[in-house]
């Protein structure tokens, strides 16, 4: 029993920036800090779980009362149950994957594994467990391309070896500058991605240009010609046509997948071949999500690369999942981390303001994988005092004493305790 949710937690996270950032998903829109709802599970033994879901403001302020009857009464260290009640809830409009990420978390603290060695298992993976990552600048802003040439230098100075640009410009030919001037600025040994954000973006602020396959085709020829590593989200996720032939034809990698919420639009994709390399993000899919498009990245001859650039959690979730691939494949070389950086708004110490210590890239450019259980992190009380606002909070008792204000004490008792309904029954 000791397994029981005790308690479930949400919070509004909210950490200010030092400058406002302007992420290339949302052109023109400028974001003063950085959001998101901060989930929090405690099991009658004690463990607490944590997870993150990247969040616009506070829009997520009624979730409690609604996803709490859901969960409420699991065996928190059922993550395949968590998945399928979360699945669940999602036919009501809420997408809420990224909870499972508690639940792994939870999971791997019982059996006092780091969470990477728990997926590994779940994937029947043998290889050795990577104690390093190699990691890449992923620079999230729109910048001239003279600037963002000076920003991987001063990267590569800084002990990245790899990159990620993005590109998103009306002007075809500004984009191609943006391809030039960084291979220029960095050398050929350096490695270098591209990344379009075709596949999702928001015209809040300014018309987002949308590509069609002519262009991607152009784009990818010269990221070709340059030794690019791979061209991200060249086309929208729905152009499957488009992008099986964008991918056919390519000598280079085309990477997608990042804001998948289930396993059913990746499947297509995989099945497809639309991408080479699929890019998930648990935040988004969650990490059941998450493993069974390792397993079939697998199984097809795919390349696997988790987007990960929302907070620390976010990063430690998608961490985890690569060290579990690097065990699957047998071999860490080949594994990518996605490490969001764009100073001074985007650095480790506001992305990771939750845990006791940020997640730093090491002089070699590698990221060091968590040993200790779960996540492998604490989050700093003093912090979730100065940036996390708690909106909900319930036990077993107070979700009687409030279900029955509503429902009724019969109905109440059948939702806190469905085994001994169905035994009723």
């Amino acid at each position: 029993m000791g397994g029981k949710i005790e308690r479930i937690e949400l919070f509004h996270v909210e950490v200010p920036l030092p400058t406002p950032f302007y992420p290339v998903w949302i052109p023109g829109y400028p974001q003063h800090r950085q959001c998101s709802t901060l989930l929090a599970v405690t099991t009658r033994d004690g463990l607490v779980g944590y997870a993150t879901g990247p969040a616009f403001a506070r829009e997520r302020e009624s979730l409690g009362d609604f996803i709490g009857q859901f969960l409420l009464g699991l065996d928190a260290y059922d993550v395949d149950l968590v998945r399928e009640r979360l699945r669940q809830a999602s036919f009501l409009g809420w997408r809420n994957s990224w909870m499972d990420i508690a639940f792994w978390d939870l999971a791997a603290k019982a059996r006092q594994l780091p969470l990477h060695r728990l997926l590994a298992e779940r994937l029947s993976a043998t290889g050795p467990a990577p104690t390093t990552l190699p990691a890449y600048a992923s620079f999230l802003e729109l910048r001239p391309a003279r600037a963002r040439a000076e920003a991987l230098e001063r990267a590569q100075r800084l002990g990245f070896r790899a990159a990620k640009i993005p590109v998103h410009a009306q002007d075809e030919a500004e984009d191609q500058a943006q391809l030039e001037l960084a291979r220029s600025a960095v050398g050929p040994t350096f490695e270098l991605m591209a990344h379009a954000h075709q596949a999702w973006s928001v015209s809040l602020v300014k018309e987002v240009p949308r590509w069609d396959l002519p262009r991607a085709q152009r784009f990818v020829r010269l990221a070709e010609s340059l030794g690019y590593r791979w061209v991200q989200e060249p086309l929208h996720d729905e152009s499957w046509d488009e992008l099986a032939e964008l991918s056919a034809g390519s000598q280079i990698a085309i990477a997608g997948g990042d804001l998948s919420f289930n396993f059913v639009p990746l499947a297509a994709l995989i099945r497809a071949r639309c991408y080479s390399v699929l890019t998930p993000d648990a935040s988004f899919a969650g990490l059941g999500t998450v493993l069974k498009t390792m397993a079939a990245c697998h199984r097809h001859g795919l390349g696997f690369s988790p987007s990960a650039v929302s907070d620390g959690l976010d990063l430690l979730a998608n961490l985890h999942a690569l060290a579990a691939w690097a065990q699957l494949r047998g071999e860490a070389e080949s594994a990518r981390l996605e490490y969001a950086w764009e100073p001074p708004a985007v650095i480790p110490e506001h992305r990771d303001a939750l845990l006791t210590a940020p997640v730093e890239i090491g002089p070699d450019g590698r990221v060091t994988v968590p040993t200790g259980p779960g996540l492998g992190v604490e989050l700093d009380p003093r912090a979730l005092r100065r940036y996390a606002t708690r909106f909900y909070h319930v036990t077993p008792v107070r979700f009687v004493v409030s279900s029955a204000r509503r429902a009724g004490l019969k109905e109440t008792a059948d939702l806190a305790r469905p085994e001994r309904a169905r035994i009723r029954r």
